[in-house]
């Protein structure tokens, strides 16, 4: 199996950094962004997870503002191609 470059992108930022750069937010989004497309998965999807992340890390933390995923759950509840009826947005068990 050939790598493919996204792939590549990503391995680079993490071998410089020693792993995702914590005080460079740019710089770790790409990275994210890198790995994501690498797995080949759809950006509504990665969207998804990403914000399932973000609010288990806002509960482990026992943070209760949990509006900004909130907002786009709704948001995207909303639209015809993710909505209700569309199998993008299954809960995910993590």
């Amino acid at each position: 199996m050939t790598k493919r470059p996204e792939y590549d992108r990503f391995m680079k930022i993490i071998n410089n950094n020693g792993g995702l750069p914590i005080d460079n937010d740019d710089l770790a989004a790409e990275a994210i962004k890198e790995a994501v497309l690498d797995m080949g998965f759809d950006p509504i999807w990665a969207t998804k997870i990403l914000l399932t992340a973000l609010d288990k890390v806002n509960a482990e933390f026992d943070r209760p503002d949990h509006k900004a995923v909130d907002l786009f759950t709704q948001h995207m509840a909303s639209r015809p191609d993710t909505g209700p009826t569309s199998s993008k947005l299954e809960p995910c068990d993590g």
